[in-house]
């Protein structure tokens, strides 16, 4: 996977993490990183996507692929990984053996 297609599953998975929070998370999110809050929740999704973009908050995503256990209580083992972040390279920390 090239940096481009890295930074965008980065981005995509950043707006799809911020979608999923409450407008007090979103606020409070804002306040500790230093960013100017929105008059919407919208506008606050979107200054926090620009922040990522410009450095100013990280994000950081892990993708993990396990096979499904036969028993849905038993713990599933990565048999994957890869960790995507701000401003490096995307690292595999999990192969296939």
């Amino acid at each position: 996977m090239n940096t481009k297609s890295d930074k965008s599953l980065l981005q995509s998975a950043t707006l799809a993490t911020l979608q999923t929070m409450t407008r007090d998370e979103l606020r409070t999110l804002a306040k500790r990183i230093g960013i100017k809050r929105g008059r919407n929740r919208n506008d606050t999704i979107n200054n926090l996507i620009l922040a990522q973009s410009s450095s100013v908050m990280h994000a950081k995503v892990r993708v993990e692929f396990c096979p499904k256990p036969e028993n849905p209580d038993d713990f599933r083992i990565p048999v994957f990984g890869k960790k995507f972040s701000n401003g490096k390279p995307a690292k595999v920390f999990r192969t296939i053996v």
